[in-house]
């Protein structure tokens, strides 16, 4: 395709998704604990303190921090560096991801375009790019899409690497994909893909021992060179090579299994999908619609009878197999059977280009059939897939509303949280939007700890002040049974209301001394 006919697409693209971005910025709740840690490793990183976040639950009550090792450092990393040009952590945290979906379509086409039909790539490119899940995730503070953008690039890279022999594309491929292994732990599925599908290939012969040696070795020393970072600081805190602990088991694999295809579907239906029969139906038509653009060879849509194609394929397909196969097993972790479709959108994308490059099939072999120019096709392709994309990201802003209600809410108290002494222990059901307002070590109240409030006070006051923020009572399944009377104005004997406005409720206990003036709330 003309280079300059692909400048100016992506040009347009970009320019639609920053419009998308400014309109969707404050009707999408921009964080999550996750975010929180992020954001607050990397204020700890810039204030000379190291990779810190605070203490995730109640104990250790002494402490308020401990060193980052529930999520890699790769992406507090880069919101660090982006904060030392005078940009505020929890602003850099959203810019990131921001970017990126500008870059989007490009990087999906550096990838599919080894693979498919340069306008078969652009197609799947721009859908893939317009997801309501991606779109989402581009507007909130986690590090998937970063990591998605790190994935596409290691293999854009690599596949370069492998079709013009060039040592510098593999070197900077494995550096890529040392970066996406440091942002999410699942990134170990890149090289492991990576140099089976290199391994197959020569097994199969399409590709040279010589070429295999350059592109393997190349690849290896970019992540090593990328990834030893990451592996000195695990070695010198922790210890041990990977820290990162998942957690005990939740759900046994059958029904990691069950939810699999439903997740799979929510791209394409909603993020409530429907029924099982139907999730489990459609899952086995992607699959079909995959395989059949894998097996089938057509001059007009795949590249026809290329070694360089059959590589990529094989590598993009391990990924998938490899990448699906980790979720399925560690979902079965601390992982949330309702966010799988979450961890499924670094895999999605090929199924997603697979479905667009077989429905390319089918209309080169019967076009004749059509009485309509194949680009009217793709523009009802396309303006149908992204009119539902748009109206599940409608159900998602509607159900994001309460969670901005209640991060709004928490501003009006932000600034006396954080002009609270330092000795004092803070603890919330919404502790990561604290974090982020007050910049505050916050520990977190989760909805199902049993403890009342004069345990509580028992257990923290001996050694500091106590403060308690409630918010969200319109949302109970957020906050602890024992607490919710504090709303209908039965306060816990030895504590004191100190605010309680706009879904809001401040409590304080302190033995010791009184360090609260209700004039300053």
């Amino acid at each position: 395709m003309n280079t300059r006919k692909l400048t100016l697409i992506f040009i347009l693209t970009g320019l639609i998704s920053a419009s998308l971005l400014l309109f969707l910025s404050n009707k999408i709740y921009p964080y999550s604990p996750d975010g929180a840690a992020y954001i607050q490793a990397a204020r700890s990183l810039k204030e000379g303190r190291g990779l810190m976040v605070p203490v995730y639950g109640l104990n250790p009550i002494e402490a308020d921090a401990q060193p980052l090792i529930l999520w890699p450092p790769g992406y507090p990393l880069l919101i660090c560096t982006l904060s030392l040009f005078n940009i505020e952590e929890s602003i850099a945290a959203r810019l990131i991801p921001g970017f990126i979906f500008l870059l989007l379509p490009y990087t999906f086409f550096s990838v599919l375009r080894h693979i498919m039909k340069d306008s078969v790539a652009l197609v799947a490119a721009i859908i893939c790019s317009f997801t309501s899940l991606t779109i989402t995730r581009c507007l909130q503070v986690n590090s998937d899409i970063p990591f998605l953008f790190a994935a596409l690039t290691s293999m854009a890279l690599l596949f370069k690497s492998i079709g013009k022999d060039k040592f510098w594309y593999g070197l900077f491929s494995g550096i890529f994909a040392g970066i996406a292994l440091a942002i999410r732990n699942v990134g170990y599925t890149i090289p492991i893909s990576v140099l089976a599908g290199l391994f197959i290939s020569l097994f199969f012969k399409l590709i040279s021992k010589s070429r295999y040696s350059r592109s393997f070795l190349s690849y290896i020393f970019g992540f090593f060179l990328s990834y030893a970072p990451q592996l000195l600081r695990n070695i010198i805190v922790f210890n041990t090579i990977n820290p990162y602990n998942m957690g005990l088991p939740r759900y046994t694999y059958f029904e990691m299994i069950k939810a699999f295809p439903a997740a799979l579907t929510t791209t394409f239906f909603s993020h409530h999908p429907p029924s099982l029969k139907i999730c489990i139906l459609f899952s086995f038509f992607l699959i079909f619609m995959t395989i059949l653009y894998v097996i089938k060879d057509s001059p007009d849509s795949v590249k026809k009878n290329s070694r360089v194609t059959k590589i990529c394929l094989n590598i993009l397909i391990i990924y998938v197999l490899v990448g699906s196969l980790v979720i399925i097993i560690f979902a079965k972790t601390i992982y949330s059977l309702q966010e799988i479709n979450r961890y499924l959108l670094q895999y999605n994308w090929f199924f997603l280009s697979c479905v667009i490059a077989a429905m390319a099939l089918f209309y080169e072999r019967f076009k004749r059939f059509f009485k309509l120019r194949a680009r009217w096709y793709v523009i009802f392709l396309i303006v149908l897939f992204l009119a539902q994309q748009f109206r599940i990201l409608g159900k998602t802003i509607k159900d994001e509303k309460p969670y901005l209600e209640v991060f709004n809410n928490l501003k009006t108290i932000s600034f006396y949280i954080s002009n609270l002494p330092d000795e004092s222990y803070i603890i919330s059901n919404k502790a990561s939007d604290l974090q982020i307002l007050t910049k505050k070590n916050v520990h977190k109240f989760h909805k199902n700890l049993n403890i009342s409030p004069e345990e509580l006070a028992k257990k923290v006051t001996k050694i500091r002040p106590l403060v308690v923020v409630l918010a969200g009572s319109k949302m109970h399944n957020s906050l602890p049974k024992n607490w919710l009377s504090a709303y209908s104005g039965v306060i816990p004997e030895g504590y004191s209301c100190v605010h309680q406005d706009k879904d809001v409720v401040v409590l304080f206990h302190d033995k010791e001394s009184k360090l609260v003036d209700n004039k300053h709330i």
